[in-house]
């Protein structure tokens, strides 16, 4: 039937555990989309759209992590891509499933009910994450809404309400590791910058440095050529700078390289055939349950 959306507010029985990276995949994704903005779009209209994946046991929803996706033409997700993410995720976590989608704004409204009606083909309940960009300065509550939908009969006719659900964030130790390093990186005021990001930081620098001191050199060398009068006492030192970069085609390093990437391949092969024998023990342990219970009904005959 016809789809029309508003928030409300009731008591539901579900459990959504929220974990910081999905908090920090949202934020990050609309800050590129913000600062980049290749479209024009006014900053205060720009929106993101992405899903939720995690597991969910009964009327407990974990959403452990999100991924982006685009909108085409029609206003609509596409479906390969989405497939494609989850069973991207499934070979690595089995257990993981599309439990929502989430997106950035104030209210709801018809768009994100069409939007939410594509998802449901994945997930018949699923939860939608709102984010709101520009919340009051005096707020010191995370700005995210999390809705499941249900449906009203309007005119005879089903329609999709959304309702505000409460939540939790969950977290384990190695994530509330990488937030406090994220907070103490973003946090310069107090000094509670990171050994890795000063070690990053002084790369970066000389990378660039690097990057400006060659770059003279070149245009030293296409102003020399083109000028015609060549000062072969520069160029002799510029030919010795050469020289002394590694030589990147030789045998030695050939073998190296190809041993490095050997190592590589073994590993990931041997994590394949780990995960293959895991998967056969699953089955054979399955078959044997289902075997001795076979077995014991027709024991009673």
């Amino acid at each position: 039937g016809e789809t029309h959306s508003m928030a409300e507010e009731r008591s539901s029985s579900l459990e959504i555990l929220l974990h910081p990276l999905v908090v920090i995949n949202l934020s990050d994704h609309y800050t590129r989309e913000k600062v980049t903005n290749i479209g024009g779009t006014n900053p205060n209209e720009l929106r993101v759209f992405g899903c939720l994946i995690g597991e969910q046991e009964g009327r407990t929803i974990e959403i452990m992590t999100s991924f982006e996706f685009l909108l085409n033409d029609n206003k609509r997700a596409s479906v390969d891509f989405l497939e494609m993410k989850i069973e991207q995720f499934k070979t690595v976590y089995p257990k993981y499933e599309i439990l929502g989608w989430y997106s950035t704004g104030k209210n709801i409204g018809e768009f994100d009910a069409n939007i939410h009606t594509q998802i449901m083909d994945f997930n018949e309940s699923p939860v939608y994450m709102m984010l709101d960009p520009n919340p009051p300065p005096t707020s010191r509550d995370i700005p995210i809404k999390i809705f499941e939908n249900g449906f009203k009969m309007v005119n005879d006719t089903p329609e999709i309400f959304f309702y505000q659900v409460q939540y939790s964030v969950h977290s384990g130790d190695s994530e509330r590791i990488a937030v406090d390093h994220v907070a103490n990186t973003s946090n310069s005021e107090n000094g509670g910058v990171a050994q890795l990001t000063n070690h990053l930081s002084g790369m970066q620098n000389a990378i660039k440095m690097l990057n400006t001191r060659i770059s003279f050199i070149v245009n030293f060398l296409v102003q020399q050529k083109q000028a015609g009068e060549l000062n072969y006492g520069i160029l002799r030192r510029v030919k010795s700078l050469c020289n002394l970069l590694p030589a990147i085609d030789s045998k030695e390093f050939t073998h190296d390289f190809l041993n490095e990437y050997n190592d590589t391949l073994l590993a990931t092969y041997l994590a394949t055939i780990t995960k293959t024998s895991n998967a056969i023990n699953e089955i054979i342990d399955k078959f044997n349950i289902t075997y001795d219970r076979h077995s014991r009904r027709r024991g009673f005959y």
